[in-house]
């Protein structure tokens, strides 16, 4: 009994699978979405006229924090 080429034709036939797994983590990971996000709103944004509107990005808004919000 051959283990190594039976584990090779075993390969030969689900090879595809590897990739697959793989490629569908990517799409499926919160990075992916954040940035596929971050890109479609960027895109749809900047279809909007610049003399209207303005694009800023990357901004951070300070809070306020009160004791009424503790939960």
């Amino acid at each position: 009994m051959d283990i190594l080429g039976l584990l090779s034709g075993v390969f030969a036939q689900v090879w595809y699978i590897i990739p697959l797994l793989l490629f569908v983590s990517i799409f499926k990971s919160r990075w992916f979405k954040g940035m596929f996000g971050k890109f479609l709103v960027n895109r749809l944004l900047s279809q909007l006229p610049e003399s209207d509107n303005t694009l800023v990005k990357d901004v951070t808004l300070p809070t306020v924090v009160s004791d009424d919000n503790k939960v």
